[in-house]
């Protein structure tokens, strides 16, 4: 029945076959496995957990599990004894994987640590177990595991022997901690969002700030950043992070190869008590970035204000200035948003230029149809078609050296107008409506109200590219007959490594990493109607190229930026304007967002594109 794809009429056996004989391993072990294939999670997990307590004697797998995490590695060999071992640790992934998907974080990080110890070699799972562990504020166990990953990417990428990648991470451990410290607050945002009040037990487990969302509830849709940085700051201090690593052998000097350094690190999270920690355990307040940035410049590229007085404390001085001649307090007019505030903390007048002009080559919004890509019969609020751009805009023939000079090293937003110059002919020619349809149509992809939809355990569909498409088609007609929905699905994916759409896509010219430095992370295509797009969130630096379209943007600081799972029309319907800076883009250009800087994006019309987060500065692990 099975092969025969006759799977409902095949779990009717199953569970006859059970009814007859409950204690056979092989019927419990099948039936997990075929609910697990259908998506059954909850159903699955009784079933593996019942083969596992078959055939481990076990009067209860989720009480034995409990009792394995509290003992000693060497404690577990009782379990290389077991009957079909290959089988079991294959069922005890499957159910890792339901564990996960029901959001029972608990067990899951039990689950994740036996498999771990039963296969020390699978270094992909102990990855995965460490951003796990991260995303809970356990970030000790995080470190631990990382490090070993680190270990085995360094030793078989041929830079030195086991015992050489040992010295050399342990080393680097407080490092690995810190350059993860974005990331970690990223993290810590979608597992609260994703697993609600299971998430907030198990920050609370793992030593940490739970404490500090006294009103956190299932129903909480929206974290602000200043809030992540507290909980991730009190993980930090209660679990003595700092002081424990050092003891563990980590170096208190230790830079990737743009000099950030562990306290550099410390200094843009903005949490004044880690600061402290790190600057009482002896580590070099005064070290500079190999571009000459001090503590204080760092503070000011995200607004960090509550870290001033101890740098200055530290006998960091506003005076100093970086290679290209600028000093903290200059950093902080050229970014505009915290500009007062960083002069009253550093003690020094407000400059008279203070802050910066914003740079103009704005266009407005052009909505007539372009690549055979649909206009709207919406009524757009006028808000959205607003001309307006309170980010500097620059023109095409911006070269890379002046973009890293002006806005990378600053971590300031720019729109490069036109800016996808060197790849404009191929791109329109490839992402033309019927040209896509017919190269890529039979390509599946998830379409949902929100980006990432099962990031936060939300509702999405999966669809062909042609199936989708004809799904707009309709969307249009709808609207043109009056009767268009409140809400439509969007397309917005990454694409792997060798994904058939990664054939289309490249760096603009502005972004070449020769002169630019940065590490592309990750590639995403989007394609969606009007009035879809995302929420407000941050992650790494990115960059977006839109081909056909147009996009209304809006812009937070890291010190006033949120992370919401709501649909980006209900945080619209909410949203004070002037609250972010906004700005329109049109077809060829490029936006790049810095770093922890919050975005939402609404399109205006039938939008398509390319969109990528990169690696630069301190987010960068090298040794």
């Amino acid at each position: 029945l099975i092969k025969m794809d006759r799977a409902a009429e095949s779990l009717v056996q199953m569970e006859n076959a059970i009814a007859a004989d409950p204690e056979n391993k092989e019927f419990r072990q099948g039936a997990g496995t075929m609910l697990f294939s259908m998506q059954a999670y909850p159903q699955a997990i009784k079933q593996l957990e019942k083969y596992l307590e078959l055939n481990l004697f076990a009067e209860s797998w989720p009480h034995m599990m409990e009792d394995i995490y509290w003992q000693r590695e060497d404690e577990l060999s009782f379990m290389n004894d077991a009957d079909n071992y290959d089988t079991m640790l294959l069922s005890m992934s499957k159910l890792l994987r339901c564990y996960l998907e029901l959001r029972y974080l608990r067990q899951a990080d039990r689950l994740y640590q036996i498999l771990i110890t039963l296969q020390p070699h699978d270094h992909d799972m102990m990855e995965n177990y460490a951003t796990f562990s991260f995303g809970l504020g356990n970030l000790w166990n995080g470190v631990r595991f990382m490090k070993v990953y680190m270990e085995h990417q360094f030793y078989h990428s041929g830079m030195g022997t086991m015992d050489e990648a040992y010295e050399v991470m342990t080393a680097h451990m407080l490092r690995l901690a810190t350059s993860g410290f974005d990331a970690h607050i990223v993290n810590l945002a979608r597992s609260l969002l994703l697993a609600g009040t299971k998430a907030v037990e198990m920050i609370r487990e793992g030593g940490g700030g739970a404490a500090l969302l006294p009103d956190f509830t299932e129903d909480t849709h929206t974290l602000k950043q200043s809030d992540l940085v507290s909980i991730l700051g009190s993980c930090i201090l209660d679990q003595q992070l700092v002081t424990s690593l050092i003891k563990s052998g980590a170096a208190k000097v230790a830079n990737n190869v743009f000099g950030w350094s562990s306290l550099l690190h410390g200094v843009l999270l903005g949490h004044p008590g880690v600061l402290d920690s790190m600057i009482e355990s002896e580590m070099d307040a005064s070290h500079r970035t190999l571009l000459g940035m001090t503590g204080l410049h760092i503070a000011a590229l995200r607004g960090r204000v509550d870290v001033v007085p101890a740098l200055l404390k530290a006998g960091v001085k506003p005076s100093d200035v970086d290679e290209y001649g600028r000093s903290p307090m200059e950093y902080a007019c050229q970014l505009r948003y915290a500009a007062v505030e960083f002069a009253a903390a550093l003690k020094v007048p407000l400059p008279s230029d203070c802050p910066a002009p914003v740079m103009k080559a704005g266009m407005s919004p052009r909505l007539t149809p372009e690549g055979n890509w649909l206009d709207t019969y919406r009524e757009l609020p006028m808000a959205l078609l607003s001309e307006s751009c309170d980010i500097d805009s620059v023109p095409a023939d911006t070269n890379a050296d002046d973009f890293f000079r002006l806005y990378l090293s600053l971590q300031k937003p720019v729109i490069i107008r036109r800016g996808l110059t060197s790849t404009w002919g191929t791109l329109k020619a490839k992402l033309q409506r019927q040209a896509l349809d017919r190269e890529f149509g039979s390509l599946s992809f998830k379409q949902s109200t929100v980006p990432y939809a099962d990031t936060f355990g939300m509702d999405y569909k999966v669809t062909t590219l042609h199936d989708y498409l004809g799904y707009l088609t309709q969307l249009h007609q709808d609207e043109k007959d009056g009767k268009a929905a409140e809400k439509a699905d969007y397309i917005f994916t990454s694409l792997g490594k060798d994904h058939p759409l990664r054939s289309v896509f490249e760096l603009p010219d502005v972004l070449d990493p020769n002169a630019t430095h940065i590490s592309p992370q990750s590639v995403q295509f989007y394609v969606g109607p009007s009035l879809t797009g995302a929420p407000p969130h941050f992650h790494n630096f990115a960059w977006n190229g839109l081909v056909y379209g147009a996009k209304r943007w809006f812009i937070f600081p890291p010190q006033k930026s949120i992370y919401t799972k709501q649909p980006v029309l209900d945080w619209y319907k909410t949203y004070q304007a002037g609250s972010a800076l906004e700005c329109t883009q049109n077809p060829g250009d490029v936006l790049v967002v810095p770093a922890m800087w919050a975005h939402a994006v609404i399109n205006l019309k039938e939008s398509v594109g390319f969109a990528s987060e990169f690696i630069y500065g301190a987010s960068e692990f090298s040794i």
